[in-house]
Order: structure tokens, then C-alpha cells, then sequence
């Protein structure tokens, strides 16, 4: 990524010194021309002969003003078409440079999400799946609810995943191909459970992440099978390599 940034980088820089060169061109041929007219007005080229006789400075200024006069619209067309080359060359530059942020960004989110994943893999495998399964027991008996332990682990296993992926650090579409049908199911055999801990604790705060998270898994399994019904394609033999040879 580093790279990509600096190779679009040198563009943009190619392009503001041209640019920079071109104005200043142009400048200093409009200052000059000024120059040599306030001179000729002035008679200042006497005076010089006057004073360096050996060499006679006003004429050759005198001549290079009138020359560069002469082609003031030829050099004035020069530094505008360069003046425009530099200015589209720095914008290409600054969407090669726009283009290289947008997937740097999009390589260090889906990193983020890796690692997440990982991460929540290996807490499920060791010891999160038993506790859900024994919290989903546990649920089908209440009411009275009470806490219990394995209860509060599996919701705040989901919670912490919630967490992250509410914050873009973990893809939705991980989260939903992973862990929707465990993570709604807890939901939705733990409302009354949560609502009980949120009223005794006083404390609505409790599960926030988890809640619109779910919510918005919810949203993105429902149009998925939406689509897979419009579809709604039968399964098709693929070709193996042997039969290619």
C-alpha cells in the first residue's frame, strides 16, 4: 500500500511544479514586457550607453524586450497549454492517489475483520458453543428468570462481536454467514431474559451493541432469501478436470 501511495504521489508532484513553472513563466514575460516598455519611455538605454560604453547593455535589453513583445502571444499560448497540461496531470495524480486510500482502506478493514473472525472462532470452539447450548436450555425454563452465568457468556460473547462489527471492524457479511442463526436464535430466546437484567440492573445500556446489530443481520438475511426465492435455481453439475481431459 505504501507503494501504491508514493507512485501516485509522483504525478502530483510533476504536475504542481509544472504547473508552478508555467504561472511563473508567464509572470515574469508580463513584468518584463512591462519592464521594457517603462524603459523605452524612460530613455534609460541612454544613460546606460552613457555610463558602460564597453558594452551596451540597453540595446541588448532593448532587443530582447522588443523580441519577447514580439511573440508575447505565441509564449503567453506556450504557458497556458502548459499551464493545462500540469493542471490535469496533478488531477490525475490526485484520483490515482483517491483510488489508492479507498483500497488501502478496504485492504485494513478486511484484515480487521479476519482477525475478528478468528478471534471469535476461537472463543466459540472452546467454550461459547457449550455455554449457548446450555443457556438456550436454560431459557426455555424461564420465567422466574434469574442470572445465570452461561446466559450472561453467550449474550456477551455476541455482544463483543456486535461491538466490533457496529463499528466496521468486523464485515456484516462475515457476521452473517458465520454466526446469524446461533446469534438470532439467543436473541430471540433471551428478550424477556434481557429486558428482566436491564429493569433490575436499572441499566438500558446492557446488550446495545447486540441489539442493532442483530437487527441489521436480520435485514440482510431476509433480502438474501428474498433473492434466493425470485431466483430460485435448481443446483447444476459443474465440470471436473477429468472430464475437461
Amino acid at each position: 500500500m505504501i507503494g501504491r501511495l508514493r507512485s501516485a504521489s509522483i504525478p502530483l508532484l510533476v504536475g504542481c511544479v509544472i504547473t508552478l513553472l508555467a504561472l511563473s513563466l508567464i509572470k515574469s514575460w508580463l513584468v518584463r514586457s512591462q519592464v521594457m516598455g517603462t524603459m523605452q519611455a524612460l530613455d534609460i538605454g541612454s544613460w546606460l550607453r552613457s555610463q558602460v560604453p564597453s558594452f551596451d547593455a540597453a540595446s541588448w535589453l532593448m532587443d530582447l524586450g522588443n523580441g519577447l513583445q514580439g511573440h508575447k502571444d505565441e509564449l503567453t499560448s506556450i504557458g497556458a497549454l502548459a499551464t493545462g497540461a500540469g493542471v490535469l496531470i496533478a488531477a490525475w495524480a490526485l484520483f490515482i492517489n483517491a483510488k489508492a486510500q479507498r483500497l488501502a482502506a478496504h485492504t485494513s478493514s478486511w484484515n480487521s475483520s479476519r482477525d475478528v473472525l478468528w478471534k471469535f472462532n476461537e472463543q466459540w470452539e472452546k467454550k461459547i458453543y457449550k455455554s449457548t447450548m446450555k443457556a438456550l436450555g436454560i431459557l426455555k425454563a424461564m420465567p422466574p428468570y434469574k442470572h445465570d452465568p452461561d446466559i450472561a457468556m453467550a449474550l456477551n460473547h455476541f455482544d463483543s462481536m456486535a461491538f466490533f462489527g457496529n463499528r466496521n471492524h468486523f464485515d456484516d457479511e462475515l457476521a452473517w454467514t458465520n454466526y446469524f442463526d446461533d446469534a438470532a436464535r439467543l436473541w430471540n430466546s433471551s428478550l424477556g431474559y434481557i429486558e428482566w437484567r436491564r429493569k433490575t440492573k436499572k441499566d438500558w445500556t446492557l446488550y446495545c451493541e447486540y441489539e442493532p446489530w442483530i437487527y441489521r443481520l436480520a435485514d440482510m438475511n431476509a433480502r438474501r432469501n428474498e433473492i434466493a426465492k425470485l431466483e430460485a435455481k435448481p443446483p447444476r453439475e459443474v465440470a471436473t478436470t477429468s472430464e475437461h481431459n
